[in-house]
């Protein structure tokens, strides 16, 4: 899904190789470092979405979900990126990117090395993977 050379040319880190942690039949894959300082550096998981026409309908039906299980929610957790499948949706103080394209999610949590911006290398990551997907 990404290759070793991808993921440091956009994190500035090496990646030992990935291990599939898929769950429930979520594909979700894990890089170590090369190093074995970080188990999971990168993880990216491929996931349904619902097929969002804007941003502002994603947050609409996630808080409309989240109160339907008595589950709290701030849209203030979440910006809006653009350039990143049809909605992107950038959850700073997570370090979590969902690019939503139709009825899929990519979704990508990654750590950077020094002087990079995790948004801007988990868009690269998020573009690429979601390039990949039938």
């Amino acid at each position: 899904m990404l290759t070793a050379t991808e993921i440091e040319a956009a994190t500035g880190i090496a990646p030992g190789p990935p291990v599939d942690v898929s769950q429930a039949q979520l594909p979700m894959c894990n890089w170590p470092t090369a190093d074995g300082s970080n188990p999971a550096f990168l993880t990216l998981m491929i996931g349904p979405s619902g097929n969002y026409g804007s941003y502002e309908e994603a947050m609409e039906k996630w808080a409309a979900s989240a109160a339907d299980m008595d589950f709290p929610f701030d849209a203030d957790d979440y910006q809006e990126v653009e350039g990143v499948g049809d909605v992107g949706a950038w959850m700073p103080d997570a370090g979590i990117l969902q690019a939503h394209t139709g009825a899929t999610m990519v979704q990508i949590m990654t750590d950077v090395a020094e002087g990079r911006d995790k948004l801007e290398s988990a868009r690269e990551l998020a573009n690429q993977a979601g390039a990949r997907l039938p």
